[in-house]
């Protein structure tokens, strides 16, 4: 569920006041997307909604980044293509995507989140920042738990991203359904949306024991009469700073009493300023006020200063060796703001809040141009093994990832090409058969389903007339020229008027049509005269109304048919009803005059090519 927002988006930067900027996502999101239609509706229903949704990716890897509207744009074609509510394929993939990133062991985190159902929500907003480690550039949304009783709680949600309510929705029964035993009711009480930011209240019902047990459990006055003076005695506030180099304490008017001596190093003289004039709010997702931060104590906090941090050189520190080392550095203008997460809680007894933060410096690098050192950091925590291990990471898995990386783009590259070849045997195809007939025998349909009887057709039957005696006078590869120049010419007309086109070859027809209409349409082609269209008297009919010149050529003995009376197509006329010239039948006509006058002479190009190539 959550991995909505464990895979969430990445953006550029981080900047303030809710500036969402252009948002990415990670690949299992939408990998996840294609494996729920793939598997519910088929590959076909996948790559219908890929084209509409203009998506060109065939597959999508993980731990690379894409935009985030592939996904959106993904659910809106299956909704148009399927008929389905869009809200209710947002639930159904919320809760098979649980499922779904099962099978990379993310289950595992799920299952150890919380022991209870509360639990798991109230640490629903630090989940993220288990992740983070694996996907550096998340920006997960933010939740937390408010009125809670032991019959449910009210669930709060914010995202910069719009458009997933209901697929959270989905997410969080499936949830409760699978590692908690609950079928839990979850009810939007409201939906907020402005130009930033998406918010949204749940009221989730379910049973919740654990809410009574937590209320009643021993205070701390009675572990400290029971336990004895560990329990009870103060403790130097000089020593609980200490233990926090890197602290942060403001009253409610958000002013900074105290700062940690490690913190200090990086941010001088910052006591009596407001804490919104030195940090940014980063997580949760929350206005930066006294009220916001009170009531989200169990949401870990992310803060990074507004001015970048660093490096104060002193005057013996050898410059040389911090340049060489800035020029080897892959930080930018972001990464030089120095980044605090960590804990806030409510002092009763200061009335303030301070903030139990840790620098998070993701090598040593980063470390050395913000001017820390490892001994500013906490030895009672991982900080100093976390930015360790940062610049120890194994050569061989970067090789590892660029090598994935190439192999997915060669695949990538692989499945374009397929695409188009794909394309291009489906045009073949189409040429041999029609469209309609060839995408039913591809879905498997039985031949005898596909006969048809047409009740009305007019076929036309062509011929090249004197072909082989134009043969004769021709090389091999100048009949193949003059053939290939007619189809193409022939074959643009036909397009133009969407008509198909029935190849026999010798007597294995590829797809035939039968009946008496056939043998009339070829007995026209057979006894009409050359550069002549010959009609029978069906289709003569049919053009009574049309603006076309027939002569009638009266009744001719016509094979295996009797006498049929049958015409000739003279002209096509204009409005005023006058022939319209033809430059075709102008052209053979000058070829044929040229022909006999120069009967006697030797010409070089026989007439059927010159009438092709002025064509």
């Amino acid at each position: 569920m959550v991995f909505l927002f464990i895979f969430g988006y990445i953006k550029s930067d981080t900047v303030r006041n809710w500036s969402t900027g252009r948002q990415n996502m990670y690949g299992l999101l939408i990998e996840s997307v294609a494996e729920f239609i793939k598997r519910r509706y088929g590959n076909a229903t996948w790559e219908n909604v890929r084209k509409k949704a203009k998506i060109e990716n065939h597959a999508f890897s993980t731990h690379q980044q894409y935009s985030e509207t592939c996904f959106l744009r993904a659910i809106r074609a299956l909704s148009e293509i399927v008929g389905e509510n869009q809200n209710d394929l947002l639930e159904q993939l919320g809760v098979e995507f649980v499922n779904f990133v099962s099978q990379y062991g993310y289950d595992k985190i799920l299952r150890v989140l919380g022991r209870h159902m509360r639990d798991f929500l109230n640490g629903l907003d630090n989940l993220h920042e288990y992740m983070k480690f694996s996907y550096p550039k998340l920006k997960p949304p933010s939740f937390f738990v408010e009125k809670e009783s032991s019959s449910g709680l009210i669930l709060h949600y914010r995202s910069t991203r719009k458009g997933f309510l209901y697929y959270v929705k989905g997410q969080l029964k499936q949830v409760a359904k699978i590692f908690y035993n609950l079928d839990i009711q979850i009810e939007v009480l409201s939906e907020n949306q402005t130009a930033d930011f998406s918010h949204a209240v749940f009221q989730l019902l379910f049973k919740n024991d654990q809410y009574d047990i937590i209320n009643s459990s021993v205070s701390i006055n009675t572990l400290a009469a029971t336990k004895g003076p560990y329990f009870s005695s103060p403790m130097n506030s000089e020593l609980f700073f200490d233990l926090f180099p890197f602290h942060v304490v403001f009253n409610r008017s958000l002013t900074v009493v105290s700062v940690g001596n490690g913190l200090r190093q990086a941010l001088k003289h910052v006591e009596g300023e407001s804490i919104m004039d030195l940090f940014n709010l980063v997580r949760p997702l929350i206005r930066f006020n006294w009220d916001n931060i009170i009531s989200h104590t169990n949401n870990v906090f992310e803060l990074t200063t507004i001015e970048p941090i660093k490096r104060c050189f002193s005057p013996n520190e050898p410059e040389l060796e911090i340049n060489l080392l800035s020029t080897n550095s892959s930080t930018t203008s972001t990464e030089d703001c120095l980044k605090l997460k960590g804990q806030m809680m409510f002092i009763k007894e200061w009335e303030s809040i301070i903030f139990l933060a840790t620098p998070v410096l993701e090598n040593l690098d980063i470390m050395f141009h913000t001017g820390f050192y490892i001994n500013d950091l906490s030895m009672h925590d991982s900080s100093r093994d976390l930015v360790l291990v940062g610049t120890q990471q194994s050569a061989e898995l970067k090789l590892a990832l660029d090598q994935e990386k190439q192999k997915s783009k060669a695949l990538e590259e692989s499945m374009k090409k397929l695409d188009i070849e794909m394309k291009r045997t489906d045009q073949l195809l189409y040429q041999m058969i029609p469209k309609k007939v060839a995408d039913r025998l591809r879905s498997g349909e039985a031949l005898m389903n596909l006969c048809e009887i047409v009740p009305s057709c007019t076929i036309l039957f062509s011929d090249v007339v004197g072909f082989t005696q134009t043969c004769s006078q021709l090389s091999p590869m100048e009949v193949v020229s003059m053939l290939n120049g007619m189809y193409t010419k022939f074959d643009s007309k036909l397009e133009t008027h969407n008509v198909y086109k029935v190849e026999t070859i010798g007597d294995a027809p590829r797809y035939c049509l039968f009946g008496d209409t056939v043998n009339t349409a070829s007995r026209m082609e057979s006894s009409s005269e050359a550069m002549k269209i010959h009609i029978s008297q069906s289709t003569k009919v049919l053009l009574a109304n049309k603006p076309y010149r027939l002569v009638e050529r009266g009744k001719i003995e016509i094979k295996g048919k009797g006498e049929m009376k049958t015409y000739f197509v003279q002209s096509k006329l204009d409005e005023d009803g006058k022939s319209i010239k033809c430059p075709f039948m102008e052209i053979y006509e000058e070829i044929k005059r040229n022909e006999q006058l120069n009967a006697t002479k030797e010409t070089d190009e026989v007439p059927m090519v010159q009438y092709l190539r002025r064509c």
